[in-house]
């Protein structure tokens, strides 16, 4: 089962601690000016064998054609 949660990752205390198994993340890392925090709210939602899975698109590889 997918659930799909659109929320504000400065401030994720409308969800209980140790709540998921995964969490997947798509360009975090670019809107945030305080990464450490971001990943401690995220680290406090997993569960102990919980997987953070961070996804970045990099454009580098074919900056030329762009």
């Amino acid at each position: 089962k997918v659930i799909i949660n659109y929320r504000d990752f400065y401030n994720l205390s409308i969800f209980p601690t140790i709540l998921f198994n995964r969490i997947y993340i798509i360009e975090t890392f670019v809107y945030t000016n305080n990464p450490n925090k971001v990943l401690k709210n995220f680290y406090y939602l997993l569960k102990p064998s919980g997987i953070l899975i961070l996804y970045k698109v990099d454009f580098s590889y074919n900056l030329d054609k762009l």
